[in-house]
């Protein structure tokens, strides 16, 4: 199991950049380790950006290691050459560079939007700015529930848009590589806020049915940090023919369309961090599960066609 296929699209999308990058004189000014994610602030000549990967690896020691190696490089040497950084199942290197490579799709994205933006509708996708939470469910009710009254949603890793259970008509599956800390977790939860959030209920298996419980599924959720777990490849090739496909997470990256495209991918939203100073001041203490406290807006790339029915069923509707 691999995410070259994925990386090096990502890698080729930036690459398209290049020139701006090193007009920007960009340069990784600081790389840390906290909660097991693995944080890349970049800066450049209009300001500073951040990205983010979780790291499977536990070898702390390793990870620092290589941190210290990547830390000193140019960015433009490191996509010129991103294979040389990220080795095949090497978890540690893959979450690395994938960090660097996450802050840079911000930095672009914050400081070339227009071009950014340009860039996407160039290869056939559809960019909205707000809340893609809003966004999926209003797409799964016009499109989805309308042909099948009862629905799978597969969730691969535990977390994230749990609150698509409260659509009528949905049955949440999820997977994770310890499904057994969030049943223990699940069971232990107290107080009448946290029985209303989980009331409907939810089945919770093992990481390694994923392929089987992705062909009975009818939407299909993935964790960006999937990249990260050197996953991302084969759950793709799998996923291609469930109707929705989304994939999300603080690891994601709006250069992830690149790859999912050509897999009938219906949906990539990623995070864009703001306030920076403080982010990384909190992070000397806080899990980043804080990130979500800087963002200033969402960010969803749409797949043009599923953008385009969407549109037409709901005005028909």
């Amino acid at each position: 199991m691999t995410s070259q296929r994925t990386i090096s699209s990502i890698v080729h999308g930036i690459r398209l950049f290049s020139r701006f990058l090193e007009e920007q004189k960009v340069k990784i000014e600081k790389m840390l380790y906290v909660s097991s994610f693995i944080v890349s602030i970049l800066e450049g000549k209009d300001g500073a950006a951040m990205g983010a990967a979780l790291c499977y690896s536990p070898q702390k020691n390793e990870i620092l290691d290589k941190i210290r190696k990547i830390l000193t490089t140019d960015p433009l040497q490191i996509i010129s050459d991103w294979s040389r950084f990220c080795k095949k199942e090497d978890l540690v290197s893959t979450a690395v560079l994938f960090s660097v490579l996450n802050a840079m799709a911000q930095y672009i994205f914050s400081y070339d939007h227009r071009e950014f933006l340009t860039f996407i509708e160039r290869y056939g996708y559809v960019i909205g700015q707000g809340d893609v939470y809003d966004f999926v469910p209003n797409l799964i009710r016009s499109r989805l529930l309308v042909k099948k009254p009862q629905l799978n949603v597969l969730i691969i890793g535990f977390g994230g848009p749990m609150y698509l259970r409260k659509i009528k008509g949905v049955r949440m599956l999820i997977t994770d590589l310890w499904p057994e800390y969030y049943y223990v977790l699940e069971r232990s939860k107290a107080g009448p806020h946290e029985v209303s959030i989980y009331r409907r209920p939810y089945y919770l298996f093992d990481a390694g049915q994923n392929n089987y419980l992705i062909s009975h599924a009818d939407v299909v959720v993935i964790t960006a940090s999937a990249v990260t777990s050197n996953t991302i490849d084969e759950l793709l090739m799998n996923a291609s023919r469930r109707p929705l496909v989304w994939i999300y997470g603080r690891s994601s990256n709006p250069f992830l369309f690149l790859t999912l495209r050509a897999r009938d991918v219906s949906i990539v939203s990623w995070s864009h961090y703001t306030d920076i100073e403080k982010i990384l001041k909190d992070l000397e203490w806080e899990y980043p599960h804080m990130f979500e406290e800087y963002m200033d807006m969402r960010g969803y790339v749409v797949h043009r066609y599923v953008y385009k029915d969407w549109r037409k069923e709901e005005q028909a509707a």
